[in-house]
């Protein structure tokens, strides 16, 4: 039988949240409202398959906010490809 371990107090359940936005343009709007709140997100990284930029909430949980190139949608296989 196995007994469950609880995760240690330091370590959150949750350690990493992405948002996808329309495009890059939206991206840099969001980027730019976070700025405004008086939160220093990083720079956005451009890439062949997209754009992005991190950030952390109070509780050390990163945020990725993605935008895929050309405003082109991305499905989450093709987000599972990229890994």
């Amino acid at each position: 039988m196995l007994t469950p371990v609880a995760p240690a107090p330091a370590s959150p359940l949750v350690q990493r949240i992405a948002f996808t936005c329309r495009d890059r343009a939206a991206l840099a709007a969001c980027r730019d409202g976070v700025t405004e709140r008086g939160i220093t997100p990083g720079t956005i990284t451009d890439a062949p398959y997209g754009s992005g930029f991190v950030l952390r909430d109070p509780d050390g949980i990163e945020l990725e906010l993605f935008a895929p190139p050309g405003g082109q949608r991305s499905s989450p296989e093709d987000r599972r490809a990229r890994l």
